[in-house]
């Protein structure tokens, strides 16, 4: 029985050496590799600081889409436009561009232009009719007199923009003896769709008249 428990106490013994053998082993390990790994964490630290310091550097993208010139019935670029309180001479010529023949049966499309160009007649009507003088391409204005002659939002714009087109020939007029043409056309239709809804208006007065009558 003595020797039984010596054999055990002996067996134990040896294992716990075995274990602070093992532990002193990884301790020298650790105190080998710790420094390393420390090493790496703080360059990969600084390299971090620095790319997020370089990223907060760059100028920050304030529209996530990008615009590629004259591309058919883009709602997303004239959506991104109608969030701007003003627009650039070159928005105002891309905007105009995106209209095309083939938008005319884009409802979303029209609706969104429409509102873009009436409201920047409303804000900018000096930049606005100097790219309209500039443009020399007739469909282009046709389709562009189209939205100009049928507001959705203000059916009593044509006399406003009309004041404008007549203030602005006059001035142009006396500073060079010289009417533009693409302005001259658009004064004969806004002049000519006033008439025409004047003449409507009164019809309609007229025959509730004789119905009270």
């Amino acid at each position: 029985m003595n020797n039984l428990a010596t054999i055990l106490f002996a067996l134990v013994f040896c294992f716990s050496l075995n274990l602070n053998a093992q532990q002193k082993d990884n301790d020298q390990k650790d105190s080998i590799q710790r420094p390393l790994l420390n090493n790496l964490r703080n360059k990969n630290a600084v390299k971090y600081q620095e790319s997020r310091k370089k990223l907060q550097s760059q100028p920050k993208i304030k529209y996530s889409y990008r615009f590629e010139k004259c591309t058919p019935c883009d709602t997303r670029y004239i959506a991104q436009l109608l969030q701007k309180e003003s627009l650039t001479k070159k928005e105002i010529k891309n905007a105009i561009c995106t209209n095309q023949i083939q938008c005319k049966t884009n409802a979303e499309f029209r609706q969104m232009y429409n509102e873009l160009i009436h409201r920047t007649i409303a804000v900018e009507p000096d930049r606005f009719f100097e790219i309209y003088e500039e443009n020399t391409r007739n469909t282009q204005l046709n389709l562009l007199d189209e939205e100009i002659l049928n507001p959705i939002n203000d059916s009593d714009s044509a006399e406003s923009i009309l004041k404008t087109i007549k203030s602005r020939m006059a001035l142009k007029t006396r500073a060079s003896n010289s009417k533009t043409l693409n302005l001259q056309n658009l004064q004969g239709k806004l002049e000519t769709k006033i008439k025409v809804r004047n003449a409507e208006i009164l019809k309609r007065k007229s025959l509730i008249q004789k119905q009270g009558g």
